[in-house]
């Protein structure tokens, strides 16, 4: 059976060496870094702490964001009571607009009546209008305001998603890549795109290629994907955006299959997994799901809400850890 894991991720409630300690005293096996959250050379700062702090007993993953359409709102924007939403293309920075990435392709494939989700669903409407200029968007579910930086998905959205763009290869050939022992790629949907990239940064081949399962087609080429990577890690957030609901349960249930088909094979499940716990509430919806997918012989787990901003990050570590050596 593979290693149990139980992956942290960096945020502001875990941002120095005395959070890292007990998170690892509770049973953390690593950490995640969201290279998508700040700026490189905070991010490579982290890294470096951790590694001169911990050593190789630790995995310390750089997470890359990929290419994907995002907000570029430099602060929180206010939804509130607002009848519409305008996106534009990223030169843009009226305040009454939304500037977007990859304008060229959102503009093209989104459509009058489509429905298009921001994020993980905090903010979702319909499009009412696209023109060269603008699109607009009618707000029908709203919760807070916009942060910065959140995906915009649409039915189909991941496939104009990749592993890497400018960004992603600044990062991987910045030589503070030493500091981290895995690299977590966001959207790879064949086993092509791993091969580019190993072929492409031969440097990247001692770290550990983990691959983030986030749409349809990597769901379809699991095996394939797997034979490509040294492990797999199941995007629910992403995943239940370009899948919708019972899609996701279908994925799900693939996913769990081939953990128990493969249990040697590294899969590491996140996000959202522990969220009403980390708010010291008892969930029974959440510690079932948990049961199940340790059930199915998958044995990593991977914490960001609960790590990041969570008020009980100590504790989901220690149950996590528990709950995966109780199954061994």
């Amino acid at each position: 059976m593979a290693e149990a894991r139980v992956i942290c991720t960096i945020g502001p409630r875990s941002a120095t060496p005395e959070v890292w300690h007990s998170l690892i005293n509770a049973g953390a096996t690593g950490f995640r870094i969201p290279f998508a959250k700040e700026d490189p050379d905070t991010q490579f700062t982290r890294a470096a702490s951790m590694s001169r702090e911990f050593g190789s007993s630790i995995d310390i993953f750089a997470d890359l964001p990929g290419t994907a359409p995002r907000t570029l709102n430099n602060r929180p924007y206010e939804i509130g009571g607002r009848k519409s939403i305008s996106l534009v293309p990223e030169t843009d920075t009226d305040d009454d607009t939304i500037p977007i990435s990859m304008w060229t392709t959102v503009n093209k494939h989104l459509e009058p009546g489509m429905h298009v989700v921001f994020g993980d669903g905090e903010v979702a409407g319909s499009v009412t209008g696209v023109s060269a200029a603008s699109i607009t968007i009618q707000p029908e579910h709203v919760d807070g305001p916009l942060r910065q930086r959140r995906r915009i998905a649409w039915q189909g959205w991941e496939r104009v998603a990749s592993p890497m763009g400018d960004f992603e290869r600044l990062v991987v050939a910045d030589s503070r890549m030493e500091f981290v022992t895995g690299i977590m790629w966001s959207f790879v949907s064949s086993p092509a795109q791993l091969e580019e990239i190993s072929n492409r940064f031969p440097h990247l081949r001692s770290k550990e290629s983990c691959a983030k399962v986030e749409g349809d087609d990597a769901v379809e080429c699991l095996d394939a994907i797997a034979n490509a990577a040294d492990s797999l890690l199941l995007g629910q957030g992403d995943l239940l955006v370009s899948s919708g609901d019972r899609k996701f349960v279908q994925h799900i249930q693939t996913v769990a299959s081939f953990a128990n088909s493969r249990p040697e094979y590294p899969i590491i499940v996140g996000t959202g997994l522990l969220d009403n716990y980390a708010s010291g509430i008892l969930s029974r919806a959440e510690l079932g799901y948990l049961a199940l997918l340790i059930q199915s012989r998958i044995t990593g787990f991977m914490l960001a809400g609960e790590t990041t901003i969570g008020d009980n990050a100590v504790e989901c570590v220690r149950l996590l850890n528990d709950l995966l050596q109780a199954s061994r």
